[in-house]
């Protein structure tokens, strides 16, 4: 697995990015998904980790 396929599961598994691919990940053989960023996802974390850093 190459480690761009790696870190885009990652950042999948943790919502950042979304795929236009319905099947689960390791299900996606011969499919080709789109990722797109999920901004509003972004921003929550980003939100979190303000509130850890200044607490």
């Amino acid at each position: 697995m190459s480690s761009l396929t790696r870190d885009l599961r990652l950042l999948e598994d943790i919502g950042v990015v979304r795929t236009d691919v319905d099947q689960p990940i390791g299900a996606r053989r011969g499919r080709a998904p789109r990722y797109t960023v999920d901004v509003d996802r972004i921003d929550s974390l980003i939100q979190q980790l303000r509130v850890q850093l200044l607490e």
